[in-house]
């Protein structure tokens, strides 16, 4: 499935699986993408985050509060199937964009549009625009 995913898209997946793992996480939640999406922000999306005051520790600080961690230690943490739809959505994003490879853009999309009540709560918590963010995200992958 990974093959059409750019390095960078690639690299936020297993973020969010390291964050998973770092976490305790019996598996990988769209809660730790977030994480992922907020640590490897560049360019534009970088700049929605500051502009929220967001980073990557608040993130991981804010996601502790909607994942108990388990005494259990893991090797290969599973993606639960809410992160497998997302992924889903995600290659769905890319199509109609008209884009061969999918991007850490359409990821950052696809979590938005998922509407994850939890990460909609931590987005809002930091007055974080997400109806503009969605915009500028979809002129960006097209």
């Amino acid at each position: 499935m990974f093959e059409k995913f750019t390095e960078l898209a690639i690299n936020t997946v297993y973020d969010a699986q390291n964050c998973a793992l770092k976490l305790g996480s019996p598996e990988v939640y769209v809660e730790h993408l977030f994480c992922a999406i907020v640590n490897n922000a560049k360019g534009i999306s970088l700049r929605m985050f500051r502009n929220a005051g967001l980073d990557s520790e608040k993130a991981e600080e804010e996601i502790k509060n909607y994942i108990s961690p388990t005494n259990k230690s893991y090797v290969v943490i599973p993606f639960n199937n809410d992160f497998k739809a997302l992924l889903k959505q995600t290659l769905d994003l890319a199509t109609k964009s008209g884009n061969s490879n999918i991007l850490y853009e359409h990821l950052f999309l696809a979590l938005l549009n998922a509407k994850n009540p939890n990460v909609q709560e931590i987005l809002e918590k930091y007055d974080f625009d997400i109806f503009k963010s969605k915009d500028i995200l979809e002129r960006l992958v097209q």
